[in-house]
């Protein structure tokens, strides 16, 4: 029976945090791509302002996501989320061929993160239903906020939706870990 779990929250309350400890516990094969901050190096150790997001495929594969310098993603790519502007080229040939290659793989897919600025990418969403129909399981992070497509994937059949924040992520693990090896 697949199993299919999404955390949601708000920014910054460590849900990539939670995906990156739960991926050595997930029975191989396990595919798929984590998102990680882009922050300029700080000497004096103070959190400096975020500039972007990488993706990260669980098999070494980088690139930048969404950056606020235009020089930093791919020239052509227009649609912005705020303050970032979306590279849509890394959804469409890094994180979606990296989905579709999972689901013919009896094992895990990491979806970090179903969101935003991944869901300008019309391939990204074809790709994350396809996980969804296939009998595959699915970790993921999805948006906390309405969207009509994360509240189509929050709604199928089967989905444990876990409510992450900065006071009870610790204590998550277990319970993730536990609905992970439930039979």
């Amino acid at each position: 029976m697949k199993k299919i779990i999404l955390l949601t929250g708000y920014p910054g309350c460590g849900k990539t945090t939670l995906i990156k400890k739960i991926i050595p516990h997930l029975s191989p094969p396990v595919n798929g791509f984590y998102t990680r901050e882009i922050r300029p190096a700080s000497r004096s150790g103070k959190k400096r302002p975020r500039l972007g997001f990488e993706l990260i495929t669980l098999d070494g594969q980088r690139g930048v996501l969404a950056h606020v310098d235009p020089a930093q993603v791919d020239g052509r790519t227009t649609p912005r989320i705020g303050r970032y502007i979306v590279n849509l080229r890394v959804l469409d040939y890094l994180a979606s061929p990296t989905l579709q290659q999972s689901i013919a793989k009896d094992g895990w897919v990491v979806v970090d993160e179903i969101g935003p600025m991944e869901i300008l990418s019309k391939s990204f969403r074809q790709a994350v239903e396809a996980v969804i129909a296939r009998q595959v399981n699915l970790l993921g992070t999805i948006v906390r906020r309405s969207t009509s497509f994360g509240d189509q994937i929050k709604a199928q059949t089967g989905v444990n939706l876990i409510e992450v924040s900065p006071h009870n992520r610790e204590e998550l693990l277990d319970l993730i870990l536990s609905l992970i090896s439930k039979e």
